[in-house]
């Protein structure tokens, strides 16, 4: 049975002169931290096992942590303030590490918490493994994770599943015209013949970023009778279920583009004016990516010429903010970061993360590791 200590930090000494505000945000540090809760085992007194650090609410199945508490000292530190997350991390270090490995819950992956060296570079060089439980890992600096000899995780399989069905449901919405039918009918119009609604079966989808969860939007996009192609880097190795066509190909030939490409330099602004030109007129565009990958200027033009038919939007470039040329379209259908968001996500993205840990543990490796490139 695991027991529950209570950890007591020593005050952080700040000089004079001092705001009121950074007088505040060092008592928050202080409160929260004399009343953390620390998950241990029976057996911590022995030194016996690894240190893990989960940073946020733990939402794990009782089932999983009993299993990671049979294998290491489980630490959970609350959430703190952004300004605050360094002097925390390094506060857990100095009382209770170090620590074989450290997992950002999910309800902190985007903010405050970033796997870096600002953050987290108390931690290093003694932990092994970062987990991040998110499918994307573009705000996480892998290349500083890895030049500490530490390997880093992600968790694919729960969100990605998820982000295929929340793509789907734009997908669904933008090609039938939901929500403008939506607001028209409101409006007081019935059965608006303008706005056009699109047959599936005679039209063609094409996939940038055929991964594993592009993948699985191509197989249930195929279920609904599109033809169904993608372009990548290379071909993929996974499946020859699909037509592979280079990046222009698919600009001429589709009729929804569905963007599932991981940010980076090469994605950035990918989708832009002069990508915008070289596809068909009355094209659908749905985005569960990043939002990055579309300059916003860009397509809030192309709506309003109808270049761009409708867009479904899962992610924008610097959320929350939202451009108000797309908030003010009624052909954009806007969801706020939640293609993945189910009643279940948090217990099993929680559970996923420890998975990783406890295989690590077990054998050296992670189930899910991001290798470097």
């Amino acid at each position: 049975m695991p027991t529950i200590e209570w950890v007591r930090l020593e005050p952080v000494h700040i000089g004079d002169p001092v705001s009121t505000s950074t007088l505040l945000v060092a008592f928050f540090i202080e409160c929260l931290f004399h009343l953390s809760l620390v998950m241990t085992s029976q057996e911590h007194s022995d030194g016996a096992k690894p240190r893990v650090l989960l940073l946020g609410r733990n939402h794990a199945d009782q089932s999983v942590m009993d299993e990671l508490e049979r294998v290491a000292d489980v630490y959970i530190l609350p959430p703190v303030e952004q300004p605050a997350v360094s002097a925390a991390i390094g506060k857990m270090v100095a009382q209770h590490g170090p620590f074989l490995a450290v997992v950002i819950l999910y309800e902190l992956i985007y903010f405050p918490w970033v796997f870096c060296e600002e953050q987290m570079g108390a931690l290093a060089p003694e932990t092994k493994l970062y987990v991040l439980p998110a499918a994307g890992y573009d705000d996480a600096d892998v290349e500083w994770i890895w030049s500490t000899g530490a390997t880093f995780a992600n968790c694919p399989t729960e969100v990605g599943e998820r982000t295929a069905d929340g793509t789907l449901l734009l997908l669904l919405a933008t090609t039938r015209g939901l929500t403008t039918h939506f607001l028209s009918t409101r409006e007081g119009r019935w059965r608006d013949h303008s706005i056009k609604s699109l047959n599936w079966r005679t039209k063609t989808l094409g996939i940038i970023g055929l991964g594993s969860i592009g993948i699985k939007v191509a197989q249930m996009a195929r279920g609904l009778g599109f033809r169904v192609i993608y372009s990548n880097r290379r071909r993929s190795t996974v499946t020859d279920e699909f037509e592979f066509v280079t990046r222009q190909e698919l600009y001429a030939q589709a009729d929804v583009v569905v963007l599932m490409t991981p940010l980076n330099d090469e994605t950035r602004h990918m989708i832009d004016k002069d990508a915008i030109t070289q596809m068909r007129d009355g094209v659908v565009i749905v985005n569960t990516s990043r939002g990055p990958v579309i300059n916003e200027q860009d397509l809030v033009d192309a709506l309003e010429s109808g270049k761009v038919l409708r867009a479904g939007l899962d992610v924008f470039e610097k959320e929350p903010e939202i451009h108000p040329g797309l908030k003010a379209s009624r052909n954009v259908v806007i969801t706020p970061h939640v293609a993945a968001r189910t009643d279940d996500l948090l217990v099993t993205c929680t559970n996923e993360s420890l998975y990783n840990v406890i295989e690590f543990i077990k054998t050296g490796s992670p189930l899910t590791p991001v290798l470097p490139h």
